[in-house]
């Protein structure tokens, strides 16, 4: 009975220390996520506000320009609104601004690039088209004004796509 009891109680220490761990470890990642924060709003000037989030990192000028770079979801919100959303593959990273948008995706069929390339079409990018075709690769880019340009770039052996627009001031 004494050997029971025993053993439970080291059970149970082992499942609170285990616990005890991962809040130790949260709080020192959101320490660490603090403290790197701060030290970019320093780089990056008086009236820059950074906020480090799970999603990524978004920086706010004095201006109210926004940048967000991060992964896994479609951006939302600035030129990322210009285009039509992927939505199939896995989105490794994103970078997505007023003035820009860039979103890079792995995973990707040769048949879903070539239909997200007609939606491209679909929303107004056919001014001045270039499209380039390679063995490996196959490549779209058109203005939808002569400020707003946007671009989609497939390969075919990675399976990977760079989507991006652009809008010249």
């Amino acid at each position: 009975m004494l050997r029971k009891t025993v053993l439970v109680l080291l059970c149970v220490a082992l499942v609170f220390s285990l616990a005890a761990c991962n809040v130790k470890q949260k709080i020192n990642e959101k320490i660490a996520e603090k403290v790197t924060e701060g030290v970019l709003e320093k780089i990056a000037g008086d009236g820059t506000d950074i906020d480090i989030s799970e999603g990524g990192i978004t920086i706010k000028g004095e201006g109210g320009e926004k940048i967000t770079i991060g992964g896994g979801e479609w951006p939302k919100g600035g030129a990322a609104n210009l285009l039509p959303e992927f939505k199939k593959g896995t989105i490794v990273s994103v970078a997505n601004a007023d003035s820009g948008c860039m979103v890079l995706l792995e995973d990707v069929e040769e048949k879903d690039a070539e239909d997200y390339i007609e939606k491209v079409k679909n929303k107004g990018f056919t001014e001045k088209p270039i499209e380039s075709y390679g063995d490996s690769y196959y490549n779209y880019a058109a203005g939808l004004d002569e400020k707003t340009h946007a671009s989609v770039l497939y390969d075919k052996k990675t399976k990977s796509m760079t989507i991006n627009v652009q809008i010249d001031e």
